[in-house]
């Protein structure tokens, strides 16, 4: 076999050109490109073509060698052919790379039968595991219990939770007598099921459907996750939607500067530490009516605001369950409060407004307390939540990440990025409130304004 003729490359302005010659005459080719490594491939391409015209070669070596642009796909570029034949230096034979890529065909073979025979053994072991697995889902299933069963051992499991047998435990369990069946397993309850009861529940007059079908879905959500973690099946709720309003463009939060103007507008260290605990914390109305003087608690020289299921209220749910870190500004507000001011009793905001004989704040007298007592209502759309989704930007703005965010509000990652990623992305500047937030930290605590 004769050596095929030389090619060279060469630049003129800022395009590389190549230069060989072929039937009697020298040409001159543009490579299309102003990079010299893609030249030399293209050149190196054109000297493959003189030993076998129909070798897989960049695109515009084949068009410059054939006078046309290739029509098949057989004889297209492909990058992970092409760094096979490119680690040859223009010295070596074509002999010498023929027979080394006959040997690497042959090395390629011997490994794919050796894959095909460990692809074989772990089918084998993929049908032997999933034979055992159908066979311990059938065996759970069969050790599932009926729902009157399952009733039995919740109401056990809650009996210290004074508000689940009267809020909804009542509910849940006429549903399953009247529609389901009580003898019926507990795996058996289908999402239409619950469905259809939301659907009729929500015809009873109310102001806002919405919130009703939300709420009478949470009773249900409430028993299957305690159920799904003693025995394996699928949670019928989750097929069972929320009612959502439209997701306002932006949730509501509010500046550093109202954060601090708020705070020095509160009349008393009651409600000073009341509104600094929300700020702060990052708990919501519900979570924060039901705090405890013990859920204020310290381990390790470190203080914390516990958010756990007690006899006054539940959680929204699992991941809920969390204990927050005192800042040192809150922790001094806290101290001096329950030290000189705390009325006594068990819950660590003890309500000022009552209905009925209850020891702890009512929502709506909340809402109304918040508003009128603490001048919520003087700045725009204040309350729990926007308390609540200030303390997820403020974190963020400290450096804290998206799931530490998580974590700290009881959230999943999926939520925190959702909402306060946003408001970090569109909003916020750190540099324009860094300053601001350092004199939140470091404030004296400025004795507030007693009622006379």
């Amino acid at each position: 076999m004769s050596r095929p003729p030389k090619v060279s490359i060469f630049q003129k302005w800022k395009t590389w050109y190549v230069r060989f010659p072929k039937d009697g005459s020298r040409i001159k080719k543009s490579c299309k490109t102003a990079s010299e490594e893609t030249a030399k491939q293209i050149a190196r391409d054109i000297t493959y073509l003189f030993v076998d015209p129909n070798t897989m070669v960049h695109p515009v070596a084949y068009e410059i060698f054939h006078g046309e642009k290739p029509l098949i796909e057989s004889k297209v570029y492909k990058p992970h052919i092409y760094r096979q034949l490119s680690k040859y230096s223009e010295t070596e034979t074509e002999e010498y790379i023929i027979g080394d890529l006959a040997k690497r065909i042959e090395d390629l073979e011997i490994e794919v039968n050796e894959l095909k025979q460990e692809r074989d053994n772990w089918k084998l072991k993929y049908e032997a595991v999933s034979n055992r697995l159908e066979g311990k889902m059938i065996a759970e299933q069969s050790s599932l219990p009926t729902l009157k069963e399952a009733l039995a051992l919740y109401e056990e499991d809650i009996k210290h939770l004074k508000r689940y047998k009267t809020n909804y435990f009542n509910f849940i369990e006429k549903f399953f007598e009247d529609v389901v069946g009580i003898d019926t397993k507990i795996d058996k309850v289908t999402p239409l099921q619950i469905r259809n009861c939301l659907v009729e529940d929500a015809k009873e007059e109310s102001e806002n459907p919405e919130d009703r079908w939300n709420r009478k879905r949470g009773m249900f959500t409430k028993f299957f996750n305690w159920a799904t973690g003693l025995w394996s099946f699928i949670d019928p709720c989750d097929k069972v939607q929320t009612k959502k309003e439209d997701e306002r463009e932006d949730p509501d939060w509010h500046e550093i500067p109202t954060v601090l103007k708020v705070i020095e507008m509160q009349d008393t260290y009651y409600q000073k530490a009341m509104v600094e605990t929300l700020f702060f914390t990052g708990t919501i109305a519900s979570e924060f009516r039901g705090l405890k003087l013990t859920d204020y608690y310290e381990t390790k020289g470190k203080w914390y605001i516990r958010i756990a299921p007690n006899e006054y209220r539940n959680i929204k749910a699992g991941k809920r369950r969390r204990s927050i870190p005192v800042i040192d500004r809150l922790k001094s507000v806290l101290d001096e409060y329950i030290e000189k001011h705390h009325p006594g009793g068990p819950a660590l905001f003890p309500p000022l407004i009552k209905r009925g004989k209850k020891d702890i704040w009512n929502e709506g007298t909340l809402s109304r307390y918040m508003q009128d007592e603490c001048k919520f209502k003087k700045f725009t759309d204040m309350d729990c939540k926007s308390t609540r989704r200030t303390y997820g930007s403020i974190m963020l703005r400290l450096g804290y990440t998206i799931a530490e965010v998580a974590s700290l509000m009881g959230n999943s990652i999926r939520t925190a990025e959702k909402h306060y990623s946003r408001i970090i992305a569109n909003e916020v500047d750190m540099s324009k409130h860094k300053k601001e937030f350092d004199k939140l930290i470091k404030a004296g605590n400025k004795k507030p304004k007693k009622k006379s």
